[in-house]
């Protein structure tokens, strides 16, 4: 299995991008990671439309702290940090019940 990171900076380019990863031998595209870039979702569908589309994670972040006071924002930085500090999968599962708890 090959692997190809493809960065897109700018919406207008998309579909030609993803024909000629195609046109080139592409068969299936199985995991995306996106930013939510204009016009990125339909020419995945387009092209691989059983590809999974995921938003990327620190892109969901930064989405979701606008919505945390500012007297908040610090704790909330820090406990983050303790989720990618964690290397036990349950022990993350734990902390992000503790913070859905607390921030929501």
């Amino acid at each position: 299995m090959a692997e190809n990171n493809v960065h897109i900076k700018d919406g207008t380019d998309v579909n030609s991008i993803m024909n000629n990863l195609k046109n080139r031998g592409v068969e299936e595209i199985l995991i995306t990671c996106m930013d939510g870039l204009s016009g990125f979702l339909q020419a995945i569908e387009a092209v691989c439309p059983h590809a999974e589309i995921q938003q990327c994670i620190l892109h969901q972040i930064r989405n979701s702290i606008k919505y945390v006071s500012y007297k908040d924002l610090k704790k909330l930085i820090v406990d983050l940090k303790s989720i990618y500090a964690t290397p036990d999968e349950s022990m993350i599962s734990r902390v992000r019940t503790v913070l859905a708890l607390f921030y929501f």
